[in-house]
C-alpha cells in the first residue's frame, strides 16, 4: 500500500463544488490505512460525480476502498446526522448498489482508535529493518498469533524508536493492530496481531 496520499496536501476535485474539508479527508485516509481489511484505498473521480448529484451533506468524502475480500465505496459525512441510518438508505437508493458505506464524522474521530490511526499514518515509511521483521514475525507465531504492542517493540533489533517501528509494521500491513480495552478500568492498551 502506498500512503503518499496521505502526506501530500489532498486538493479538492474541480467536480465536487461540495469543497470536502481537509480535517475530514485526513481522518478517512487515516483510519482508513490503519484499518487491517483494508489492503488500499483511492480518490475516484466517477465515486466523486455520483457524490455531487447525491442528498449527500455538503462537504462529504468518499473513498474507493480495496478489502481483502471485497471492493467497498466509503463515504464519510461531516458532523453526525440524527438522520444517519436514512441518509444511508437513500444514498444507496440513489448509488443503485449496497456496496456504500457510510460513516459519520464523530464515528471516524472516535477515541482511542483515531489517535491510534494517526500515530500509524505518522510513522508510516519508519525503517524496519528485515531482522526485526522475522523476529516479530516469529514472536507472534510463539505466542499464537497476538502479543502486546510493548513486548513486540522490546524484541525490535537495529531501530532508533521500537514503538515508531512497529506502528510502521502496522501502516505496512505486516502486523494489524487492535485497540483492546481492559474490563477493570484501565486505560486501553495495543495489540498487534498477525496479519
Amino acid at each position: 500500500m502506498n500512503p503518499m496520499p496521505l502526506t501530500m496536501a489532498t486538493q479538492p476535485s474541480p467536480t465536487n463544488p461540495f469543497n470536502p474539508s481537509d480535517h475530514l479527508q485526513h481522518a478517512l485516509n487515516a483510519r482508513l490505512l490503519a484499518e487491517a481489511r483494508v489492503r488500499d484505498f483511492q480518490r475516484c473521480t466517477r465515486e466523486e460525480l455520483i457524490l455531487c448529484s447525491s442528498v449527500a451533506p455538503p462537504g462529504s468524502v468518499t473513498r474507493k476502498v480495496w478489502l481483502t475480500d471485497r471492493i467497498l465505496t466509503v463515504m464519510a459525512i461531516p458532523n453526525d446526522s440524527v438522520l444517519l441510518p436514512s441518509l444511508r438508505r437513500s444514498l444507496q437508493n440513489h448509488w443503485h448498489r449496497s456496496d456504500l458505506l457510510v460513516v459519520s464524522e464523530r464515528w471516524l474521530k472516535r477515541q482511542p482508535h483515531f489517535d491510534v490511526s494517526e500515530l500509524i499514518v505518522a510513522s508510516a515509511g519508519y525503517p524496519v529493518p528485515p531482522l526485526s521483521r522475522v523476529v516479530i514475525a516469529a514472536h507472534l507465531t510463539d505466542c499464537g498469533g497476538s502479543a502486546y504492542l510493548q513486548d513486540c517493540a522490546a524484541l525490535m533489533i537495529g531501530v532508533d524508536d521500537p514503538v515508531q517501528a512497529m506502528l510502521a509494521l502496522a501502516a505496512a500491513k505486516h502486523v494489524c493492530r487492535a485497540v483492546t480495552k481492559p474490563s477493570n478500568g484501565a486505560p486501553p492498551f495495543l495489540v498487534a496481531r498477525a496479519a
